[in-house]
């Protein structure tokens, strides 16, 4: 049985290669969904990266 894979494109346009989320399509990365959560870990990240 062949894996599922993300229907996402990579920035230079190859396939995502990545497995998507349960109920989706897409990897976390790539499902339109997750943008909000995306931006908030983004915001966790660069908010870590200034207190040190």
């Amino acid at each position: 049985m062949k894996m599922k894979i993300c229907i996402g494109k990579t920035k230079s346009g190859g396939d995502c290669k990545a497995r998507p989320i349960s109920g989706s399509d897409y990897c976390f990365f790539h499902d339109p969904k997750s943008a909000s959560k995306q931006r908030e870990a983004r915001g966790v990240e660069k908010a870590a990266g200034k207190a040190g």
